[in-house]
């Protein structure tokens, strides 16, 4: 049953016969489809009263969204003296943003954001960055006021990420009690699968039986997949062959879906240390388990761009959009893709459609402004790197842009002119020097002067 419904977030309810109410929270990889919601099977198997919030899309349930949202249900919020908030990851991050007012007597989140907003972090991580919005999440960061009852954080202390965030979640909630899961990086909640096992951990936060809890979201760690992948993904820093070798013997029993995620972890580890052959090759052993999941497909997307392999990148790139057509970043990073492959009609209708769904992207009016330019349409191009410039002032690269275009088709007064603006921005920028340049001896030459000596960045 829907409760309610807006372009962020969708709100859902499954009637049970529990004494307590259960919130659950989707997370960056769920989406809204008005059956489903994180954790349904605990819901039904334990025949628990259920709210479920699912995003449409990951953006960490912003405020304004979920302040109409909780209102609708406030009148079954009000039937529930117990109320147990559950996550993992976002869906984690909102069960402590949102803790008190949903009422929370209980919370467990496993492997919580503090924040994505980069002004509030307290460390470098860049693994969401590409969903931050300013416009919805401004002042996002979790705090002591916002949270609401019993709260339990899980999370791997050797996994960095995890560990900065959890550190600046108690720093904000000195009352929350940590537990520490080792060896299972991201995902310590994977130990809790099986509805029994999550069941349990939900009746021992309930109780508030913290040592319970404790024991049972570590229990199984050792002779899980998960820790094998884990150990297997640290020793290959040292020895590739080895960890491969380690994981092929022990991974026997491994389902597929577990193996192949183990692969896919294994080759983004290798990209971010930039050993590219050890991730190709590790790419190599998850498409041979399942080369059509789409985040192989978005693995091997990714290994492509990072080695400039940019007609196999456009290829992956062009099946990824028609997975996501409403995701805006993925339209307008496969047209830019297009655009270097020069296929301007794959390019233009991606990048077209990434307007529609987010016309505030500069760097996507800067694309078409250059495809245009590559089908020799001066009027076109210019209004599109216009637009460019005038969502971003601030930014050197819409002046440089314009002033590119405006070269390229002989407009030399006007280059020149765009090209100072960026100086004016950033009076180094390499590029503003260069077209600065190039429009004054073009202006020069068309004189019959002597060109001036090219200026240099300090």
């Amino acid at each position: 049953m829907i409760l309610h419904r807006c372009d962020q977030v969708e709100v859902l309810f499954h009637q049970g016969n529990s004494e307590h109410l259960l919130i659950t929270f989707g997370t960056m990889h769920d989406r809204a489809d008005g059956v489903s919601f994180w954790a349904k099977p605990v819901a039904e198997k334990g025949n628990i009263t259920t709210i479920g919030f699912m995003a449409t899309h990951p953006n960490w349930f912003p405020r304004m969204s979920m302040e109409a949202a909780i209102r609708t249900i406030e009148p079954i919020l009000a039937k529930y003296e117990r109320v147990l908030l559950y996550g993992q990851s976002m869906g984690a991050y909102a069960a402590l943003k949102y803790g008190r007012r949903l009422r929370a007597t209980h919370v467990i989140a496993f492997s919580p954001q503090y924040t994505i907003n980069p002004a509030e972090m307290l460390v470098d991580d860049v693994r969401y960055r590409g969903s931050f919005q300013p416009r919805l999440h401004e002042r996002m960061a979790i705090t002591d006021a916002e949270s609401s009852g019993h709260i339990f954080v899980v999370h791997d202390p050797y996994y960095p990420e995890d560990k900065a965030n959890v550190e600046a979640i108690g720093r904000a909630i000195p009352r929350a009690r940590v537990i520490r899961v080792p060896w299972t990086q991201h995902f310590p909640i994977k130990l809790q699968r099986g509805t029994a096992r999550a069941l349990s951990i939900l009746d021992a936060v309930l109780d508030c039986d913290g040592d319970r809890v404790e024991r049972l979201a570590g229990d199984g760690r050792r002779g899980s997949a998960i820790r094998l992948s884990t150990v297997c993904e640290a020793w290959s820093f040292r020895d590739f062959d080895g960890a491969l070798s380690l994981f092929a013997k022990r991974s026997t029993d491994v389902p597929t879906a577990e193996r192949r995620a183990f692969f896919v972890d294994l080759a983004r580890a290798c990209m971010r240390r930039k050993a590219y052959d050890q991730a190709a090759r590790a790419a190599v052993e998850a498409t041979a388990l399942d080369g059509e999941h789409e985040e192989v497909v978005h693995l091997r997307f990714d290994l492509a761009c990072r080695r400039g392999d940019i007609a196999t990148a456009a290829e992956l790139g062009k099946q990824l959009a028609a997975r996501m057509p409403a995701d805006a970043a993925m339209l307008d990073r496969v047209g830019g893709l297009m655009l270097q492959a020069d296929r301007l009609d794959e390019a233009q209708r991606l990048l077209e459609a990434a307007i529609c769904m987010k016309p505030g992207n500069s760097i996507t009016y800067r694309r078409l402004a250059r495809l245009w330019a590559r089908r020799k349409e001066p009027d076109r191009a210019v209004e599109f790197a216009e637009v460019a410039r005038t969502l971003k002032p601030l930014d050197p690269a819409t002046h440089t842009t314009l002033s590119a275009i405006l070269l390229s088709f002989g407009r030399l007064t006007e280059a020149l002119e765009a090209a100072e603006a960026a100086l004016r921005v950033d009076p180094g920028n390499a590029e503003a020097l260069m077209r600065s340049s190039r429009a004054q001896e073009a202006i020069a030459k068309k004189a019959g002067r002597k060109p001036p000596p090219m200026a240099s960045a300090a």
